[in-house]
């Protein structure tokens, strides 16, 4: 292994060993999973950083940390949507580091979309293993979408406030 991929494997762990330890500080937590917290920002600054597979692979190790730490178990299917694939679709960002470092609205697009794939995920997952809490007379499609979109949403404003400033102070100084 050369010195460049050793140093991009160790921010790949870094960034989700930070994001493990953020997951902890939690604004608030649904009954059936998911909490707010800032736990998405290491994975998009990665994403910005490196690019989109380094984004999917901090996120996908993100995830495979968050399984062990707070497991929510039903069916191997569904820990692969809500944890591996759900939290590995935040290096999609990456997709836009082009634009995140001359533009705020790189950033937006790139936590929109990261996002978006993670939202996805959880709710396919949601739709296939969650349906029975759903309360009579709900849609479906409306119940897991509210409950995803109650925790994510927050979270990714938080994430958004910290971000631009952040990664504008980044290309604004070139530090």
């Amino acid at each position: 292994m050369n010195k460049a991929s050793a140093r991009l494997l160790s921010e790949v762990a870094m960034s989700a060993a930070l994001s493990m330890v953020l997951s902890l500080l939690v604004f608030y937590r649904l009954p059936q999973g998911g909490t707010v917290t800032f736990a998405m920002l290491p994975i998009f600054f990665l994403a910005y950083r490196r690019g989109v597979w380094w984004g999917l692979a901090s996120g996908v190790v993100a995830g495979a940390l968050q399984m062990i730490v707070d497991p929510y178990f039903v069916h191997p299917i569904q820990v692969t949507l809500d944890y591996f694939l759900a939290w590995g679709a935040l290096g999609l960002a990456g997709l836009f580091s082009h634009m995140a470092s001359k533009t705020p609205a790189g950033v937006v697009l790139g936590l929109v979309v990261g996002t978006t794939g993670r939202f996805v995920f959880h709710y396919l997952s949601g739709i296939w293993f969650f349906a029975q809490f759903a309360p009579a007379g709900m849609a479906l499609w409306y119940y897991v979408s509210t409950y995803i979109l109650s925790h994510l949403l927050p979270e990714a404003a938080l994430c958004l406030v910290l971000l631009v400033p952040s990664l504008r102070r980044l290309y604004v100084t070139g530090r």
